[in-house]
């Protein structure tokens, strides 16, 4: 209403509704618990003194504070390690699917993804380090005809991916786009690259 009376434009035209999200324990999600997560928390890491401190600065209910403070105990004993803003992007979108059931989230889905996009890091950067500093692409994608079989087959698998992530993304299918991009770096682009490095001896 307020969009409309100071811009005379709806704001959005479409919403997206996500199931409950509930702590490891099957728990909801609840500052009167004292089980939720702050996403800063996740992409930074914290201790597990400072979680409880956190906990202490609250007004929770003193027998909410003892099961609270058990939770972060028994789920963090080591704190929550540094995840990053990425992890948590993708941790998120793999957890949201059309189904609306509830989530039961977990620290340690968001920071496997935390190794996947190291990993995808460190290729990358092993890569560019192998080609030089000299290295210019092409300016456009079309291919030029001398592509080895190899490098059709991939070009295929990555054409075919980013097909089957837009359907995926029209259709609100996000935890199914995101899995699609995980197949496809563990079993389309690493093999195909070691491919790659092997037939032309880098």
């Amino acid at each position: 209403m307020l969009s409309l009376k100071l811009t005379g434009k709806v704001p959005f035209t479409e919403v997206y509704c996500h199931g409950l999200i509930r702590d490891s324990e099957g728990r909801k999600m609840s500052k009167s618990l004292g089980n939720v997560i702050d996403p800063v928390d996740l992409m930074d890491g914290i201790t597990l003194k400072a979680l409880t401190d956190k906990l202490l600065k609250g007004n929770l209910d003193p027998k909410e504070l003892k099961t609270a403070s058990k939770y972060q105990q028994t789920s963090f004993p080591q704190g929550i390690p540094e995840c990053g803003a990425d992890a948590l992007r993708l941790g998120f979108i793999a957890y949201t699917t059309t189904s609306n059931s509830d989530i039961a989230f977990d620290t340690k889905v968001i920071h496997a993804y935390r190794r996947f996009a190291n990993k995808i890091y460190q290729a990358t950067k092993y890569v560019l380090g192998r080609i030089g500093q000299d290295f210019q692409p092409k300016p456009t994608g079309e291919k030029t005809g001398k592509e080895s079989l190899s490098e059709k087959w991939i070009l295929h698998k990555m054409n075919e991916a980013a097909k089957n992530i837009n359907k995926a993304l029209e259709e609100r299918e996000f935890s199914r786009s995101s899995q699609i991009v995980y197949d496809f770096w563990y079993d389309r682009l690493v093999i195909a690259t070691l491919q790659r490095f092997w037939l032309s001896g880098f």
